[in-house]
């Protein structure tokens, strides 16, 4: 019994008490018999007594009441929450014109019970900036880089990637109707599906609504098969951007959407078009009622990351790197050994490292870890670069090995390097994985490559030359030359393989040529690639293209001849934790 009702109840009976007391006689209580009529005591006692008595049961049966209340509100709030949810998700093709807002449908009076769930759905700018998604200071640089985005880009192009399942897919009427106003504005949007390659799922109804429902908006519709795409591009499209990533529409004078911007922040909006435009080369047209399984292809499409002819490719440089040996080393040697050091320098290499030094080459970088005594294995697929490096470096073992099938047990060396061999891998990443396979936990991988060849001047030269004079010929297709020259896809790829903490460095290097004409001939004779691409032209062509390097590398000419051209590399660090 509670406090409360204890002193009810002795309440109760001491009245009732003194009442009977007073009544019978053998009590008299002056003071009372002049304020309160005789049996006052006696009823107010046996009153506090009954409700000593009762109250618990007025009470219990209250307090069930109330919990009838509440369920009842609580099964009713979760019906709503349903309809909601239903509503929010429930677009097809035959909605997107009628379908109207959902708050326009609600009693306004109701909007706070379930406010909560549509702002877990729909989320506003402030909400978006507050989880840190962009990366600016505040709301005002928002809006204002959103108004310059407005300014510069009216009526542009937006595009986007999604899986076309419920699950996934944004689906917001609202969405529906930016993307249709922002197409009516004159404004053109490419999207790319991921497509699962279960033909259960891909071929269903509900795959096919959705689709169809973006082409009667405007949409360009391009699909991928997502088991084709490598994984840099999967995790940047299916993890990264759904967690740095957004977008948001910008309404001109009539209200219509004359502009759609990825992100707040125009470095991250330019690797996002970037990378979309790597996943575009892959991807085929959706033909709309056809099989989705048949039109993305058992094979599926390859990454500009990845040669789509691998074997071709690698004889091609086989057969360049074959001839190229002597040529490469006077021309290319001085050069390409000042990155060697810095890359040793980077992953580590001290005296006892155990190292392997991958795509050797003439062997630069792994004579100096040799002279860092170092315990190192050169290895290079050309058995002509292995003989040439033996010859230089006799106190060092090298062997012939392929960088994309390492011939080592896992876990095997402390640092394994690679000084300019990325450019010429038809599959690169799969020797970054190789190389994650047979390094030590702790231990590190780096690898070079050229700066972009607006910054890389020698490529410049020749590439423009080649664009101005060249013909059309057929050449082995290869990976991008430059695709790792961008530090963010180095970064990507690392971690994609597993690498922890990745840093990237511009190494300031500048190409030492004796004289003027040493610089068409180190492309010519000294390269597997552009080489390649060279001798495939015919004799007249090839001499216009080399009075044209001749013309433009007199700015780098010094006075006694001799050239000194700038030729910055990237340099790339991760490491196995």
């Amino acid at each position: 019994m509670s406090v409360e009702r204890l002193v009810l109840a002795l309440s109760g009976l001491a009245s009732v008490t003194v009442g009977l007391l007073d009544l019978v006689g053998l009590l008299d209580v002056p003071a009372l018999a002049q304020k309160l009529p005789q049996l006052t005591l006696l009823v107010g006692g046996l009153v506090l007594t009954v409700l000593a008595i009762n109250v618990p049961m007025w009470s219990s049966r209250l307090r069930d009441e109330l919990v009838e209340l509440r369920n009842d509100m609580k099964n009713n709030n979760v019906d709503l929450r349903g309809e909601i949810g239903r509503l929010a998700t429930h677009v097809s093709s035959s909605h997107i014109d009628t379908f109207p807002s959902l708050i326009e449908q609600v009693d306004p009076a109701l909007l706070r019970v379930f406010r909560p769930y549509l702002e877990a759905s729909f989320r506003t700018p402030t909400q978006v900036l507050n989880e840190r998604r962009f990366q600016l200071n505040d709301m005002e640089s928002y809006r204002n880089y959103h108004r310059r985005a407005h300014e510069e880009n009216s009526g542009s192009t937006f595009f986007a990637t999604s899986l076309p399942y419920r699950k996934w897919f944004w689906l917001g009427d609202y969405v529906e109707r930016t993307i249709k106003n922002f197409v009516a504005a004159g404004g053109s949007i490419t999207r790319i599906f991921f497509i699962r390659d279960d033909e259960e799922v891909t071929d269903s109804a509900e795959v096919q609504g959705v689709l169809g429902a973006q082409v009667k908006l405007g949409v360009e519709v391009l699909l991928v098969n997502v088991m084709q795409v490598p994984p840099y591009l999967r995790k940047f499209f299916l993890v990264e951007s759904a967690q740095k990533f957004g977008w948001e529409a910008i309404r001109g004078p009539d209200d219509r959407v004359t502009s759609l911007n990825v992100t707040a922040n125009p470095a991250d909006t330019a690797r996002y078009y970037s990378m979309f435009q790597q996943l575009r080369q892959m991807a085929v047209p959706y033909n709309p009622g056809s099989i989705l399984s048949q039109q993305i292809g058992a094979g599926g499409h390859v990454s500009v990351n990845t040669s789509q002819d691998p074997v071709a490719f690698r004889e091609f440089e086989f057969s360049g790197w074959q001839g190229a040996v002597e040529k490469y080393h006077m021309a290319w040697g001085r050069l390409t050994q000042k990155a060697a050091s810095s890359l040793l320098d980077a992953i580590g290499v001290t005296e006892s490292t155990k190292l392997l030094d991958v795509a050797s080459g003439p062997g630069y970088a792994a004579a100096i870890a040799a002279d860092r005594k170092a315990d190192v294995l050169g290895m290079d697929f050309s058995p002509q670069m292995v003989q040439k490096a033996q010859s230089l470096f006799p106190h060092v073992t090298f062997q012939e090995g392929d960088a994309e099938g390492l011939p080592f047990e896992k876990e095997t060396f402390d640092a394994i390097s690679m000084n300019f061999g990325m450019l010429h891998l038809g599959n690169p990443e799969k020797a970054i994985s190789e190389a994650f396979r047979v390094l030590k936990r702790g231990g590190r991988f780096g690898f070079t490559v050229w700066a972009p060849p607006e910054e890389a001047v020698g490529f410049s030269v020749i590439l423009k030359a080649v664009s101005e004079y060249g013909q059309h010929v057929t050449v082995p297709h290869g990976p991008d030359f430059f695709y790792y020259s961008r530090p963010d896809e180095c970064r990507v790829a690392l971690t994609a393989a597993g690498f922890g903490a990745p840093k990237v460095i511009l190494l300031d290097l500048t190409w030492q040529l004796d004289d003027l004409d040493d610089l068409f001939s180190a492309f010519l004779h000294g390269t597997a690639r552009t080489g390649g691409l060279l001798r495939a032209q015919d004799a007249p062509t090839r001499n216009k293209i080399e009075k044209r390097v001749r013309e433009t590398g007199r700015q780098f000419q010094n006075g006694d001849g001799s050239v000194s051209i700038p030729m910055p590399a990237i340099l790339a660090v991760g490491t196995k934790n």
